[in-house]
């Protein structure tokens, strides 16, 4: 994908956004922007509402914009490995997401929501590797402590540093705080 890069990182364009467009297996649409240098959310992805698969992983991102709550139909988004502080409030509008990893950002607990917790549908949540001991499950579940099971582990040997924890049920939330620090 041919990209412009500049003091602000790589600028994606709407074109280049719809090249990097794939359909899985399963047939969700997903959008793969990783490890491309982008230093800020592209604002074209509002053209594409029809995402389902988001991946901005391994970039330069240190805000996540409001407009974000605007890709209603997300289940899944990976930031992970960016230099995130804080989440928007609108990120408890994406009531479809099932899967959203956070996991080695600058996050801590004042940088999460707490509109993180009206996210019903999510199934993993990793925060791991993010600043040290300064998230706790009570900050991330505190408005749907009803439906999440707050778990926090030490290395878990099935799975790899900076992986996401599934959880079977889609009523439970598997927290992953700082597991690899």
């Amino acid at each position: 994908m041919p990209m412009v890069s500049g003091a602000k990182g790589t600028k994606i364009t709407l074109k280049m956004a719809k090249n990097a467009l794939r359909v899985t297996p399963d047939g969700k649409l997903r959008l793969d922007l990783s490890n491309v240098g982008i230093a800020t959310f592209p604002r074209c992805l509002l053209k594409l509402r029809n995402i389902e698969e988001l991946d901005l992983s391994r970039n330069k991102l240190k805000i996540i914009p409001e407009f974000i709550g605007q890709l209603t139909g997300l289940r899944w988004l990976d930031l992970h490995s960016n230099q995130i502080e804080q989440l928007p409030e609108s990120i408890g509008l994406l009531g479809f997401l099932l899967y959203l990893n956070l996991c080695n950002n600058n996050l801590d607990s004042a940088g999460l929501s707490p509109e993180i917790g009206s996210l019903r549908n999510l199934q993993v949540l990793n925060l791991g590797m993010n600043r040290r001991g300064l998230i706790s499950p009570n900050s991330v579940a505190r408005g749907n402590q009803e439906n999440w099971r707050q778990q926090t582990t030490s290395s878990p040997p099935s799975f790899q540093k900076g992986q996401a924890r599934p959880v079977g049920d889609t009523n439970t939330l598997s927290f992953m705080n700082n597991l690899y620090t």
